[in-house]
């Protein structure tokens, strides 16, 4: 029986993501890969769009397989229509179910024109899947893509790939090069079943990039995150950074000034590629986050570090409330070592990562509380003015104020303070140790949010950035900066141990320290098979 977990009745939902693969390895069963779908085109041709595809084709059989056969909805999914949000419907069985009470079908409303799952099910891949957002080229997040390219007609519309360039230039020269693989796509003399969409480098301009359309009602932007480093001392990185795309999308060589160009010292050490996509409801202007394989930027050798950019700039969608879910991968248990990591999360490293992104939410706080505030008053009913001078000391792009990984013990615990009553003097900016650089005479102005400051950390005791901001005196809300917002963990993998459940003990180390930072959102597990609404 496939639980159903019911979320309150609240605004209707603008996502489905089905999962199609959850897991890691080593198995090669439900490996990475997702369908995602904005609920207003109803199905449409061309309206699904595919999130990295290790499991692809048969998932979807299997789904089919083990769900009723697809009605048109008892809850609607229309636009126009009183939706429920749902919370998720999940199952992890993935064997052929013949009971007559199978549960409702993952593609219910959907107009399934054939008898068998598996034709129904080469039906939605070849015309209700519009194009493909693959986060970087390993094995487990193209395998499904790549195989079941076999299955595709020649009157099929053609597919789509987006991905930032570098993986574009991998999928060509390594994958569909009439080696490995057929060149099915339009580039090279290529057979044209597939085209390539190069999406632009969105940490080169900070975001301030349009959302590039991918398939009906979704648009995606996309930001690189680092996989860990190549064994072998070279560069073979030269143009993920300085490479975006023409109106065709097409590669086109771009020159940056250096100061815009934070991309370019990347280039100086060899950090593997991966990336991490905003998809957003062009409807609703709601959006989720979903994160290929990525490592915390406490471990990673890129420089500037990635993850921190990316939290900055989702800090304003979760202040705003547009940002409804992250997908982040947590790839071992919290007793892997970080010389073990490989470009990879545990639970320990994505509370750090979302501390980081908490802060970023409580100083978006505080700029709004400075931003409504009455002029030429030095305190307003919540105690907001008193608390800029200390908040602002705290620097939205540094992450060096995160808990060290050495703080925890093997179970998670941590003994670093946490709270007003564990550490003493934390009411002032010298007492954090955050201070100010000078910058030269130049004064930065208080409802200038796009320029940011420039600080240099000077750690004086070990806390996490929301003590840091919670005790800097004043009255901004700090509890729970992250509430209502989900996280979903994706791409475990199995240690094949008959005494645990790495799943479970995965979740529940995330909820413990999640608890223990105050973080306030809720973490839950994708299931291969599963589906959610947001």
């Amino acid at each position: 029986m496939i639980p159903i977990l019911l979320a309150s009745l609240t605004s209707p939902p603008a996502f489905q993501v089905i999962t199609l693969g959850a897991g890691g390895g080593p198995s090669e069963e439900g490996v990475t890969g997702f369908l995602v779908r904005s609920t207003a085109t109803d199905w449409s041709p061309g309206s699904i769009l595919a999130v990295d595809a290790g499991s692809h084709l048969a998932s979807i059989i299997r789904i089919l397989e083990n769900t009723s056969s697809p009605q048109h909805p008892t809850t609607p999914t229309t636009p126009n229509s009183t939706r429920r949000r749902v919370s998720s419907i999940q199952h992890r069985d993935l064997t052929v179910n013949t009971n007559a009470s199978n549960p409702p079908s993952h593609f219910q409303g959907c107009d399934l024109p054939f008898k068998t799952p598996r034709a129904n099910a080469a039906h939605i891949f070849r015309e209700l899947v519009g194009g493909y957002c693959i986060t970087h080229p390993h094995l487990d997040h193209i395998s499904g893509l790549v195989i079941n390219t076999a299955g595709m007609l020649p009157h099929n519309a053609k597919k789509t790939i987006a991905a930032l360039p570098p993986t574009i230039e991998a999928l060509k020269l390594h994958v569909f090069n009439d080696i490995i693989w057929p060149n099915l796509s339009d580039e090279n003399g290529g057979v044209g079943f597939l085209t390539y969409q190069r999406l632009v480098d969105a940490s080169v301009v900070d975001g301030k990039i349009e959302y590039r359309k991918i398939v009906d009602g979704l648009s995606v932007q996309a930001w690189p995150v680092s996989h860990g480093h190549c064994m072998h001392k070279h560069t073979h990185r030269g143009s993920d950074a300085a490479m975006v795309a023409t109106e065709d999308g097409g590669p086109q060589k771009c020159v940056f000034k250096p100061s815009t160009l934070r991309s370019a010292t990347w280039q100086k050490k060899c950090v593997y590629d991966s990336s991490c996509f905003f998809i957003r409801d062009d409807y609703t202007s709601k959006e989720i986050m979903i994160f290929g394989d990525v490592e915390p930027d406490s471990v990673s050798i890129s420089e500037p570090r990635r993850n921190v950019y990316i939290w900055n700039y989702a800090a304003e969608k979760v202040h705003s409330g547009v940002l409804e879910a992250i997908f982040i991968e947590s790839s071992y248990d919290i007793h892997q070592k970080d010389e073990f990591l490989y470009g990879h999360l545990t639970p320990r490293h994505i509370v750090e990562e979302l501390q980081v992104l908490a802060s970023k939410v409580l100083l978006q706080k505080e700029r709004e509380a400075r931003r409504y505030s009455m002029p030429k008053r030095r305190r307003t009913n919540n105690g907001y003015a008193e608390r800029s001078q200390s908040l602002l000391q705290i620097d939205p792009f540094d992450a060096e104020f995160l808990q060290p990984l050495s703080q925890y013990n093997s179970d998670g615990e941590s003994d670093v303070p946490r709270s007003p009553t564990d550490v003493e003097g934390l009411t002032t900016a010298s007492n954090i140790g955050i201070q100010r650089r000078s910058s030269g005479g130049k004064r930065r102005r208080e409802d200038d949010d796009d320029d940011q400051p420039e600080y240099t950390s000077v750690p004086t005791q070990n806390a996490s950035p929301i003590s840091m901001v919670s005790n800097a005196g004043g009255a901004v809300d700090t509890a729970l900066p992250l509430k209502g917002l989900k996280i979903v963990i994706i791409h475990i993998k199995d240690d094949f141990d008959d005494d645990k459940d790495v799943r479970q003990s995965i979740l529940a180390n995330l909820k413990r320290l999640g608890d223990k930072a105050g973080l306030g959102c809720e973490f839950e597990l994708a299931e291969t098979g599963g589906s959610m609404f947001f």
